[in-house]
């Protein structure tokens, strides 16, 4: 909201910035659509945590690994952070039986290698995998 003081306070560091109102506009412009993008990948991230629903991947376990949050402001994909700095870490020399990584039905147990080297696979590619 403008008051009889802000107005003075503005123009003085515009005329300080050597900035036009034209030019500060679309600074402010550019800087709220900015903030609305991260905001915006913000929520996903969040929504896509929930979705995976492990009790090992939350907000504050990503924000406690300084690989993950890195990966996540790259722009990579949060089932790929996961996988890499979540999934493996925790992974026990028992076999899993589940059906990781959209391997749907899976006949067998999958060792910790196993699945180590289908989740390459899938990040490469981004190819479901297929078993022989």
């Amino acid at each position: 909201m403008e008051t009889p003081e802000t107005l003075p306070l503005l123009r003085s560091f515009l005329e300080r910035a050597g900035l036009s109102e034209e030019e500060a506009l679309r600074l402010l412009t550019e800087a709220a659509q900015r903030r609305e993008q991260v905001m915006d990948r913000a929520r996903k991230v969040v929504a896509a945590i929930e979705a995976i629903g492990d009790e090992r991947f939350t907000i504050e376990a990503l924000r406690r690994n300084p690989e993950a949050m890195r990966m996540i402001e790259e722009g990579a994909a949060v089932g790929e952070v996961y996988r890499k700095c979540f999934l493996r870490p925790f992974d026990s020399p028992a076999q899993e039986h589940s059906a990781n990584l959209g391997l749907g039905a899976w006949g067998g147990a999958l060792t910790p290698e196993e699945i180590e080297r289908i989740s390459q696979y899938v990040s490469a590619t981004g190819n479901r995998y297929e078993p022989d």
